[in-house]
């Protein structure tokens, strides 16, 4: 019977990180495709949205802010909202932590 769970347990040690990874993707691409779907249909008719156009903006996005990223007055300001953030207890500890992650 041991060697039953032993065997389980190993397994599924295997399959959850890859399965969770796969849904995490899925949920985000989902949720920035919803979100954006909003923004979009504001600007454009709905009649020209296709699925995926969210996603794209995304990235686009994403793109975007890496290079406002490396402007000195962007510099600064990020500079100063990390400074303000570090000041604040309890957001500080998971800031820091986010951070650290990334």
């Amino acid at each position: 019977m041991t060697f039953i769970f032993k065997t389980l347990f190993k397994g599924l040690a295997t399959v959850l990180p890859v399965v969770l990874t796969a849904y995490l993707i899925y949920w985000l691409t989902i949720s920035i495709e919803q979100v954006l779907k909003f923004i979009i249909t504001a600007v454009i008719p709905a009649s020209y949205y296709w699925p995926g156009m969210g996603f794209l903006l995304g990235l686009t996005l994403l793109f975007l802010i890496g290079i406002a990223v490396k402007a000195w007055p962007v510099q600064q300001l990020l500079q100063y909202s990390d400074d303000l953030i570090n000041r604040i207890p309890l957001v500080k500890s998971i800031y820091s932590a986010l951070k650290d992650f990334m």
